[in-house]
C-alpha cells in the first residue's frame, strides 16, 4: 500500500521520508556565518577609519564634583546669587564647556547676570537652559560660576538638575533643592 506525500509546514507536499528539520538546521547555519561575518567585516571597516578615535576624551563618569552655595530663604521677586563650584578629581586640565539648567526653574526664574562672562549667549527653551563657558579648570582645580536668578513663582524647584560639562562631553550632575517662599 503506497501513501500520498503529507503537506510541510508550507503546505506544499512533502516527498515521503523526507524531513524538514535539516533544511531549518542549514538556513540557520547560513544566517549565522552571514551575520558573524558582516559583524567581523564592520569591526575591520571601523578600526581602519578610526572610529574608535572619537571617544578617545569620553570618560566616564566626569571625575568633577559639583558643589553649590545659595541663600537659605528664597523670595518671589528678589534676586540672590546661586554660586557653582566645579573641581576636577581625575588630575587632568580641562575646560568647563557649559552648564546646562533643567526643570521649572528655567521658566519660572529670570537669569541675570553671570560671572565669569560666558562665552556664548545662553540657549534657552522651555524647562532648559545651556550657558557656554569654555573656562579652564586646572587638574585638581576648582573653577566657579556666579549665577544672578530672580524667582517669578513661588514653590518647590526641587526638580532643577545642573548639569556640567567638560569640553569632551563629560559631564556630572546635581539636583538643587530650591524652595521660593
Amino acid at each position: 500500500m503506497s501513501t500520498a506525500p503529507q503537506p510541510n509546514w508550507a503546505g506544499n507536499p512533502q516527498p515521503s521520508g523526507s524531513s524538514w528539520v535539516p533544511a531549518m538546521l542549514v538556513g540557520a547555519l547560513i544566517f549565522a556565518v552571514g551575520c558573524g561575518s558582516g559583524l567581523i567585516t564592520g569591526w575591520f571597516a571601523g578600526a581602519a577609519n578610526n572610529f574608535g578615535n572619537m571617544f578617545n576624551g569620553m570618560v566616564g563618569p566626569a571625575d568633577l564634583v559639583i558643589d553649590t552655595e545659595y541663600p537659605d530663604t528664597i523670595r518671589v521677586g528678589q534676586p540672590f546669587e546661586l554660586v557653582i563650584r566645579v573641581t576636577d578629581t581625575r588630575g587632568v586640565a580641562r575646560e568647563v564647556s557649559d552648564i546646562d539648567f533643567s526643570g521649572m526653574i528655567c521658566d519660572d526664574f529670570t537669569f541675570g547676570p553671570v560671572t565669569p562672562q560666558p562665552a556664548s549667549a545662553d540657549g534657552t527653551m522651555s524647562g532648559y537652559r545651556e550657558t557656554v563657558f569654555n573656562a579652564p579648570l586646572a587638574a585638581y582645580g576648582t573653577a566657579e560660576f556666579r549665577f544672578t536668578l530672580t524667582p517669578t513663582v513661588a514653590g518647590d524647584y526641587s526638580d532643577t538638575e545642573i548639569t556640567v560639562y567638560d569640553a569632551n562631553y563629560n559631564s556630572e550632575f546635581l539636583y538643587l533643592p530650591i524652595t521660593v517662599e
